[in-house]
């Protein structure tokens, strides 16, 4: 079986900021796609509660629905062209009579991002310097790099 790769875009803020939501503590912070993009393992921490997941792990319910969205109309196109074909071959067979409906396509989610969150610019002395948005609560003093889990401090 081969695979089919699809590309999803994922809007960004006003900003240029993408959305991202821990699995554990469900908490939300916004980073830009380069920095994302600069994480090389297969896994990030979580900025807040400093737990790790696969990097994947981190969409929303939103992105991830957007996906699904689009992965079934991929999926409905192939049974589709699939019925299309079959129903053509049995066209010609005196003995076989066959009819078939297309199935009906989903519509796909449109996702608005607002422009919600402070910046924080971190700096971690193993990963280097990048920005990290999030709520920032007044109690707020500790926040974990997203590459290596270290502990970094609000000044």
């Amino acid at each position: 079986m081969s695979r089919k790769h699809i590309e999803v875009q994922i809007p960004l803020d006003d900003y240029g900021l993408v959305r991202q939501k821990c699995s554990y503590c469900s908490q939300e912070f916004k980073l830009f796609p380069e920095d994302l993009e600069a994480i090389t393992t297969q896994r990030m921490y979580c900025p807040i509660c400093g737990l790790h997941s696969d990097v994947n792990e981190f969409l929303t319910e939103e992105q991830l629905g957007k996906m699904m969205d689009i992965a079934q109309n991929h999926a409905i196109n192939l049974v589709n062209n699939s019925l299309k074909k079959l129903d053509k071959s049995l066209k010609s067979s005196p003995n076989v009579e066959f009819e078939s409906k297309p199935l009906s396509k989903k519509e796909v989610r449109v996702l608005i991002e607002k422009s919600d969150f402070e910046k924080a610019v971190l700096s971690c002395l193993e990963c280097s310097e990048y920005s990290i948005f999030l709520f920032v609560p007044a109690t707020m003093s500790v926040v974990y790099c997203l590459k290596c889990g270290d502990m970094l401090f609000f000044e």
